[in-house]
């Protein structure tokens, strides 16, 4: 006997006729498959893996379902972006625990490091992490498509993510500054600054321009560590302009 309502029966419908999951799958549990998916086509082929027909083939679902939680392919960026800059965070967070009482020109060096060991063993995923036409549209006010409101949610996830991992640089920056009690050149926010801009932008020679094409892991990681030493001294003479 069936004994679900005639309301309960025309919901259920409709919510396969959409490609939604049922009452047996939560949300969350969806939007973690989703996003686990996102995560590895990201890993395996970078922004132009991350597809709707990829992304509904792999998780299962349809593509109805993934545009109902994610509104369009910036929203899975978006999405996938914030898992790279939580994981970013969480390592930039444990080489802070570990640098104990260390002075800032070490702690500069072992933040950009980790950064970019994290960036060049992540090369798909830093790429959509950094993704031009997601961080274009979370400039927008009213981005234009076809969910907007999924979508503006998953970019304002994805910039409160990277705001989180930046915090971690200038955290540990403030921290090295505040045991040396010394007067510096420039504030945490700012040293932290350069170095974010100086990984990001080896990161981007090394896999775009080829520099140092015959460089391994280690080696790039002794080079930006060795720019990362140049910012810190710099930030630490206190006769460098403001």
């Amino acid at each position: 006997m069936n004994t679900l309502t005639r309301k309960e029966q025309i919901r259920r419908t409709a919510q396969r006729r959409k490609g939604l999951p049922g009452p047996r799958l939560e949300k969350k549990e969806a939007i973690k498959r989703i996003q686990a998916v996102c995560l590895a086509l990201a890993k395996r082929g970078g922004v132009g893996a991350i597809q709707f027909r990829a992304v509904a083939d792999e998780s299962g679902f349809s593509r109805g379902t993934v545009g109902y939680y994610f509104g369009s392919v910036v929203g899975l960026l978006a999405a996938t972006a914030k898992i790279g800059f939580d994981d970013l965070r969480a390592e930039l967070s444990h080489v802070a625990q570990s640098t104990g009482d260390r002075d800032l020109v070490y702690v500069s060096e072992q933040q950009a490091a980790a950064h970019a060991a994290f960036a060049l063993t992540n090369v798909g995923l830093y790429g959509a992490m950094h993704a031009p036409q997601m961080w274009e549209a979370a400039l927008k006010s009213s981005p234009n498509f076809t969910n907007d409101h999924a979508t503006s949610e998953w970019l304002k996830d994805a910039s409160h993510a990277r705001a989180h991992a930046f915090s971690e640089y200038v955290s540990a920056i403030w921290r090295a500054k505040k045991r040396e009690k010394s007067q510096f050149a420039l504030p945490a926010d700012r040293i932290a600054h350069a170095l974010t801009s100086l990984v990001d932008g080896y990161v981007f020679q090394v896999n775009h321009e080829r520099v140092h094409s015959n460089f391994l892991i280690p080696q790039h990681l002794e080079y930006v560590s060795g720019l990362a030493r140049l910012v810190a001294v710099g930030a630490s003479n206190p006769t460098s302009k403001k």
